[in-house]
């Protein structure tokens, strides 16, 4: 980071090398793009889903992905990209756990929430309201098994701000 030439108060990422700025573009495509293009093919199978035509499929996913911040995300290195992938994917696998009655799938719903939470903090708004779609969905028996694959999937943050800070529920701040 070096300070701006015509603002003191804004900083830009100027003298770069070649290998750097190839990085970026890596890390960009590797994160926000490719989950970012994976959340509009979620959003185009779980159309399919609900019984759309093949034309009304394409339709929602044309418009999911041009149409919110998604596109904006997908364009730019966003951390909230990946976090939507993740909470869309929990959903995704919800709704086919209740579809296809297969306990498994609310365990790795779980985990892909708990991901959502350890990537973005806004993640943590999607577990009550898949807590309650359990309750409402006649599987609260599983509620436990959710829970605890989100367990899992939020302890990667949660060891990380352990090491950091010494305490595993307060952010780091660097």
């Amino acid at each position: 980071k070096f300070p701006s030439e015509y603002y003191s108060s804004v900083s830009v990422y100027d003298h770069l090398s070649l290998f750097e700025r190839m990085g970026r573009i890596v890390v960009t495509l590797g994160s926000s793009t490719l989950l970012g293009l994976l959340t509009i093919w979620l959003v185009y199978r779980f159309a399919g889903l609900l019984g759309a035509t093949e034309w009304d499929r394409w339709l929602v996913a044309m418009a999911f992905g041009f149409g919110t911040s998604a596109f904006y995300g997908i364009t730019d290195l966003f951390h909230d990209t990946p976090g939507m992938f993740f909470c869309f994917w929990g959903f995704y696998l919800l709704f086919q756990a209740k579809e296809q009655t297969r306990v498994r799938l609310v365990w790795w719903a779980g985990i892909v929430t708990g991901f959502s939470v350890a990537v973005g903090l806004w993640g943590i708004l999607a577990i009550p309201a898949y807590l309650a779609y359990l309750v409402m969905g006649g599987q609260g028996r599983t509620i436990p098994l959710f829970l605890l694959g989100s367990l899992i999937g939020v302890s990667p943050q949660l060891a990380y701000h352990a090491a950091l800070t010494g305490n595993p529920l307060y952010p780091a701040v660097i």
